[in-house]
């Protein structure tokens, strides 16, 4: 794996565990919708430009043995945001990279990619 785009996609996995904290304290602490649903768009917003955005970095990787796999995810997420993002479903934003028998604790989707092509 390139010395960017693994870096790259920890800090993206970095930036949406953040919002939803975020979110999170928003709302449950704060009792804060509005700002909990900010945080949420915020978070499909990045997924949504997430197979874009790596794009020129994974190009570099098209003779890794997890390249499609790796290309597929990234735009399954994209696709799932934008969908997201064309109904305006807090709900379905804030359940992006989490299926549907997710543990409290465990990997999301995006991580769990992350975790399958650490070296």
């Amino acid at each position: 794996m390139s010395a960017k785009l693994l870096p790259w996609l920890q800090e993206r996995a970095a930036a949406i565990a953040t919002l939803e904290k975020n979110a999170n304290t928003a709302l449950h602490s704060n009792g804060d919708e509005p700002t909990y649903r900010d945080f949420m768009h915020q978070k499909a917003l990045l997924l949504a430009q997430i197979a874009r955005d790596a794009a020129p970095m994974l190009a570099a990787e098209k003779n890794h043995p997890q390249y499609t796999q790796i290309s597929e995810t990234l735009e399954s997420f994209a696709a799932g945001a934008n969908n997201a993002l064309r109904l305006n479903s807090i709900f379905y934003k804030s359940a992006l990279l989490y299926p549907d028998d997710y543990q409290e604790g465990e990997p999301n989707n995006l991580e769990r990619l992350i975790l399958s092509i650490l070296p």
